[in-house]
Formats: structure tokens, C-alpha cells, sequence
């Protein structure tokens, strides 16, 4: 595949663009309250945009529309459930870090459980965040690589560079701003798409739907993995499957679990009151929805497209071709069919949800190093200008690890590394938003509990991976579907914390402000 010169040049003006607006923007960058927290003076709206944004990756562009090609809408289950997590979290979450007193996430983990908890917690982020965001960045390349020619450690290169400089330049005020424009250039890439396609169908939008609805392709049916014939989900109460109901259930706790990281903290005390930071979770709740429904409505259009239009590359992935993944629906679709300009367009609203979740975890990995791990245990009395530094050479630092992990990625055995990537991620992180539970909701919770917790996590990871795996006989393996994994992990946790914490009889001397048990009635700040 080869796109138009002026689609490049297209994608060098937008990448030129959001350079010199991080440039703009680190003009005020003066104290590590700027840098990292915009001044504390952000809008929620504004706030609420960026977080979208950071949510949103490549896999929103290209696997959200490659899912319901293929199948339908089952995945879409989880987001309904959304909005309900996202009025929880409004109310329940944020008076722990608008009391004026605590600006990272793994603070209130110091606070509540002494500096051993914070700092595993802390270095855990850190290490998923590099592991997600060069598996993000993978991605792209190889779908940029695909499209355009070039070679996929160039295209690996500028993407990873031109988000890193932003970043690190601009800080979080960038960022955020700069989140603002690429959810409106996805968005436009999107509406784009989606006119190309309907003007491609003889009958327009409402073809689209009767047709899409005679196929179950707008229902909630999904592939069957034992039979791999695609048909109707169940609605029953189970874990050992996938089924709608439980995975309604599991997508409020999982929006639950996804807020308590330094992404979200970071920019709910950005914001310039309590009010506005419940304001930018709302939005988030609200917001995401419809762009997750737009994506996923592309690839139920292309079926459509594709039956009107008949294409070997469309035909193969549906006939289950091992050759032709799903995923290749959208980049052969942008550079087959879509006009010259507007593919240009459209590959940099792919850029953009991908550089979105980039720049968030750069800018946050590196608060939580200058906050949470360098002024705590290795420089604890320099000034605020040396804080300032250090923070932008470890946004830097974590930007160059996401490139390297990316190459490696690239170099090693692809589907080998990956797995790692996930495992080492299920394993190291999936237990971390446990302790906030354990800590919010108990009043027993201890440090002893809570390191009891992650080890009980650990082996209830391990042993389920090595199940997926088959290193397990049969009879031996959990009746627990791989989809509720992280659900399980976190509520091991809770659970094992909590006997332990029992157990041993010691918990913080001072539990005002860390448990929903002991809130101050005095305003929010």
C-alpha cells in the first residue's frame, strides 16, 4: 500500500503544528505546579477531553471498527456501563485528592499504607505505562508502515518523537490543550470515513442500518471460540463465559478500577475546584460514549460497503482467511479507496488517539518520578527549579524507554513479546487499584494486608495465565473467562488485605481523609 505526497504532507503539517504548540506552551512552564498541574486552574470540560483523549488509542481507529466488521457489538457492552461508572466515581473518588493535601495517586498509598506500598505502586505504573504505550506505538507504526512505505522504524521515530517533545517541552497544560485538538481531528477522521463509505452504498445511511440489522450485525452476537461460528450471546450471570450481563457488571468496576492511576489524578487536581474535576470524570463518562459508538458503527458500514462493493481483502477476513486480520480492514479501506487529501486527514486522526495515550503517559510517569519516587528517596530537600528539571529529563527518559521497547517489540518474536508485555502487566500492575479499595472502603486495612493482597493477586494471576497457556491439566484450570481476570485479581485483594489486616490488628493512626468512612464535612477544594 502507498498514500498520496499530499497526504504526507498533510501529515507533516499536523506533526509540525503540535510541535510548535508545545514550544508555545512551555513558555510559562516555571514550577513543577505548572509544569505538571497546568496551575491547578484547568476548566473540567477541558479536563474531561484530555481524558477521553487518553483512553482513546490507535486500537480505538483500527480495532474498535476491525471488531464489529467481523462480528458485532459485544464489546460495546462495556462501555454502556460507562456513564454509571463515571457518576460513582464523580462522587466517590474525588474528595480523597481535592482536600488541598495530596497530588498524586500513590500519595494517598503513602499516606494510608507507609512508603513500602506507594513505592511498588508507583514503580508498577510506571512500568505498565511504558509497556502499554509501546505496544500502542507498535501498533501504529507497523499500520503506518502498511500504509504509507515507510520503513517501520521511521514511522515508529516520528510518532514516539513528536509526542515526546510536546510533552516534555509544554507539560501538562500542552498536553491537555493539545488532547482538545486530536479528539476533534479523530472525530473528523472518523465523519469522514463514515461519508466516503455511505456515499459508496446505494441508499445511504438507511441502507446501512436495515441491512446491518437483518446480518445481527448491530446486536450484541459475537464469535463462538469453541466453534467459531458467530451467533447470539448469552444474557446469564456467568464467569465462566462471555455473557452480556456479567459483562455489564464487570465494565462499571473496570471503569472503577481504570480511574485510580496517576492519568486521572493527575488531571483531577489540575482542575481549578472539586466541582471541576467532577466535572472533567462526567465528561469523560458522557463523552467517550459516543466517540466508541462512532468507531465501531465504521466497521458495521463497511460490512455493509463491502456487500455492495465486493473486495478479496474484505471477503478474506470475513471468510476467516488466517492471512488477512481484521485489523486490515480500515488501513486498506483509508489507502484504497479514500480520496486524495482526505486520506491524509484521516491517517492523522489514527495518529492522533495514539499520540493522545502517548503524551498522557509521559506526562504522568513522570510526575509520579519526581513525586512519589526522586523527592522521596533520593534528593529530598532541592529546590523547586531542580525538581522542575529533574521532571522534564524523566519525561524524556520514560519517552526514550517507550521507543526502545517498541523497537524490541518489533526485532524479537512478535507474538512471544507481546504476551510478555501482557503478562508482566497482569502480574506487576492488575493488583494496584486493590490497595486503593482496600484503603477507601476499610477502616482494618493495613500494610501488612495490603502486601498480603499483591502476593495473593500475583498467584492468582499467574496461575490463571498458565492455564491460558495449557501449562495446566485441564482439571486443574479456573472456571473463569480471561475477560474477568483484572476483576478477580483486584477483588483477591480486597479480600486477602482484609482477613490479613484482621489478622495482624494494626492499622494508620490517622484515618482522616483516607477511608469514605472518615470524610471531613468542610468543602472540597
Amino acid at each position: 500500500m502507498q498514500i498520496h505526497t499530499v497526504d504526507l504532507l498533510i501529515l507533516a503539517a499536523y506533526f509540525g503544528i503540535i510541535v510548535a504548540l508545545g514550544f508555545w506552551f512551555s513558555r510559562k512552564n516555571t514550577s513543577t505546579d505548572n509544569y505538571f498541574l497546568g496551575g491547578r486552574s484547568m476548566p473540567g470540560w477541558l479536563l474531561g477531553v484530555s481524558l477521553i483523549s487518553s483512553i482513546m488509542s490507535s486500537m480505538t481507529f483500527i480495532a474498535g471498527p476491525a471488531d464489529s466488521f467481523k462480528t458485532a457489538w459485544f464489546r460495546t457492552v462495556q462501555h454502556l456501563a460507562v456513564p454509571l461508572g463515571g457518576m460513582l466515581a464523580a462522587w466517590v473518588f474525588v474528595p480523597f485528592f481535592r482536600r488541598g493535601t495530596i497530588s498524586s495517586a500513590y500519595e494517598y498509598l503513602h499516606k494510608r499504607f507507609g512508603a513500602s506500598i506507594s513505592a511498588y505502586a508507583a514503580v508498577a505504573f510506571m512500568v505498565m505505562q511504558v509497556m502499554r504505550a509501546s505496544m500502542i506505538m507498535y501498533l501504529l507504526a507497523i499500520i503506518l508502515q502498511s500504509m504509507t512505505g515507510v520503513r517501520y522504524e521511521w514511522c515508529l521515530i516520528i510518532g514516539v518523537a513528536v509526542s515526546g517533545v510536546y510533552t516534555v517541552k509544554g507539560g501538562l497544560k500542552a498536553v491537555v490543550y493539545l488532547d482538545v485538538v486530536q479528539t476533534g481531528l479523530l472525530l473528523l477522521g472518523a465523519f469522514l470515513l463514515l461519508g466516503v463509505i455511505f456515499s459508496g452504498i446505494g441508499g445511504g445511511i438507511p441502507a446501512v442500518f436495515s441491512e446491518a440489522w437483518v446480518a445481527n450485525k448491530l446486536s450484541f452476537w459475537d464469535i463462538d471460540n469453541r466453534t467459531g461460528e458467530f451467533g447470539p450471546t448469552s444474557w446469564a450471570w456467568s464467569f465462566s463465559e462471555k455473557t452480556v450481563t456479567t459483562f455489564f457488571f464487570v465494565g462499571i468496576l473496570s471503569f472503577l478500577i481504570g480511574c485510580l492511576d496517576q492519568i486521572n489524578v493527575q488531571r483531577w487536581c489540575a482542575a481549578k475546584s472539586a466541582r471541576e474535576a467532577r466535572k472533567s470524570i462526567l465528561v469523560l463518562g458522557f463523552g467517550a460514549l459516543p466517540i466508541w459508538f462512532a468507531f465501531k458503527f465504521i466497521g458495521t458500514a463497511l460490512f455493509v460497503y463491502f456487500s455492495h462493493n465486493p473486495d478479496p481483502v474484505a471477503s478474506a477476513i470475513l471468510a476467516g482467511d488466517g492471512a488477512y486480520k481484521a485489523e486490515m480492514i480500515v488501513p486498506h479501506f483509508i489507502v484504497t479507496y479514500l480520496p486524495v487529501g482526505i486520506a491524509g486527514l484521516v491517517i492523522a486522526g489514527a495518529m492522533a488517539a495514539a499520540m493522545g495515550s502517548l503524551s498522557a503517559c509521559i506526562s504522568s510517569s513522570g510526575m509520579v518520578w519526581v513525586g512519589d519516587i526522586y523527592k522521596k528517596y533520593i534528593k529530598k530537600t532541592g529546590d523547586d527549579r531542580h525538581y522542575l528539571l529533574v521532571g522534564k529529563l524523566a519525561s524524556g527518559a520514560v519517552t526514550m524507554c517507550i521507543l526502545v521497547s517498541a523497537m524490541l517489540v518489533h526485532t524479537a518474536n512478535t507474538s512471544t513479546l507481546a504476551d510478555l508485555h501482557t503478562s508482566a502487566v497482569a502480574v506487576l500492575g492488575g493488583s494496584v487499584p486493590g490497595l486503593f479499595f482496600l484503603g477507601m472502603f476499610t477502616r482494618r486495612g493495613n500494610k501488612y494486608g495490603a502486601w498480603a493482597g499483591i502476593a495473593a493477586a500475583m498467584c492468582y494471576t499467574l496461575y490463571m495465565l498458565l492455564g491460558q497457556v495449557g501449562a495446566l491439566p485441564a482439571g486443574w484450570r479456573l472456571p473463569i473467562h480471561i475477560y474477568y481476570l483484572a476483576f478477580f485479581g483486584n477483588m483477591i485483594v480486597l479480600g486477602a488485605g482484609y482477613l490479613v489486616s484482621r489478622l495482624t490488628r494494626r492499622r494508620t493512626a490517622d484515618l482522616k481523609n483516607l477511608t469514605v468512612w472518615d470524610q471531613e464535612k468542610t468543602p472540597l477544594v
